[in-house]
């Protein structure tokens, strides 16, 4: 995906200062101070992604910062789900993700791979659910017998 994952960011193993910035950005506002001497304040926005990235490279994990294009290609698309270029036809084609043609591309928004995405993690999530619950009625009419 050229330009999409450009940015991949790699931490350094036990990197002391990603500890300290974490405890940083944690406890309250951060200021940057520029090179002419003046005291910048991080928006809140900013402040809130910088935590969440460096939470995460601080477990030693890389991070890839994707900005939200508007329009996907399937392959783009593809790689953000982590599965095959004909299988997002095949989403495609069943409805499942809307997409529109630019051209004769089809183009899918950002916003809706990440709610197909997220919908998976909720269904599976809800799935294990069920199954518990039907696993600890056997165990208890086992139990009762």
């Amino acid at each position: 995906m050229k330009g999409l994952l450009s940015a991949v960011f790699t931490p350094e193993k036990n990197d002391p200062e990603l500890q300290t910035l974490k405890i940083a950005l944690a406890t309250g506002p951060v200021h940057l101070i520029n090179a002419q001497g003046e005291v910048l304040v991080l928006p809140t926005s900013v402040q809130n992604a910088l935590h969440y990235l460096v939470n995460i490279l601080s477990r030693g994990q890389a991070v890839s910062v994707i900005p939200q294009v508007k329009y996907l290609s399937c392959n783009e698309a593809a790689e953000i789900l982590g599965c095959s270029r004909p299988y997002i036809y095949k989403l495609l084609d069943e409805n499942l993700i809307p997409y529109q043609y630019v051209g004769s591309h089809r183009r899918i928004c950002f916003e809706d791979v990440i709610a197909y995405r997220d919908s998976l993690s909720h269904n599976r999530q809800q799935q294990a659910s069920e199954l518990a619950e039907i696993a600890a009625k056997i165990k208890n009419q086992h139990l009762n017998k």
